[in-house]
């Protein structure tokens, strides 16, 4: 294939990927403007919502003081146990776990997500062939647990938003 027809071939999927109305999900937050999350013992969760929170508008700050919300996280946990024994007593399948403690607080330190343990899990298959590509495959799925619980908390935060607009809204009655 020649130069121009591979860049011939990626615009094409551009534009269908435009076409198609393919865009990275975000989430409205309006109402939650500026938010701190705080939480040391969690720090690639917390890098990671951190990361959706400024893709979706809001603005991170540092000092409890200038934030409308405070994200607390703590107790980030990842735990890996046997699911199933093949032949020879050796582990054929593997649970990945991780949770962490999540919640959050308005700025007069009113609770707007109660704090509770979110988990998730995955199940995969040891390939005792392959333990390199194993150890790779357990590397991913504990990404995609961190992006499902981040998602899982963005998604409580949106719907602590939808009731913080709800709150503001002038009576309709009056």
């Amino acid at each position: 294939m020649t130069r121009g027809h591979g860049a011939a071939l990626v615009m094409t999927a551009g534009l269908l990927v435009a076409a198609c109305g393919f865009h990275l999900r975000t989430w409205d937050l309006a109402g939650l403007e500026r938010v701190q999350v705080v939480g040391g013992d969690a720090p690639v969760l917390r890098r990671e919502l951190t990361r959706a929170l400024t893709q979706s508008g809001v603005v991170l700050t540092e000092a409890r003081g200038d934030a409308d919300v405070v994200v607390q996280l703590s107790d980030e946990r990842e735990s890996r146990r046997t699911a199933s024994v093949g032949g020879g007593a050796r582990a054929a399948e593997y649970e990945m776990s991780l949770a962490v403690s999540f919640g959050a607080q308005d700025a007069e330190g009113g609770e707007l997500v109660p704090t509770r343990t979110l988990r998730a899990e995955r199940t995969y298959r040891l390939d005792l062939d392959n333990l390199i590509g194993s150890r790779e495959e357990e590397t991913l799925i504990v990404r995609e647990l961190r992006a499902d619980l981040v998602r899982r908390m963005v998604r409580s935060l949106g719907r602590a938003a939808e009731r913080v607009r709800g709150a503001e809204a002038p009576d309709a009655g009056a």
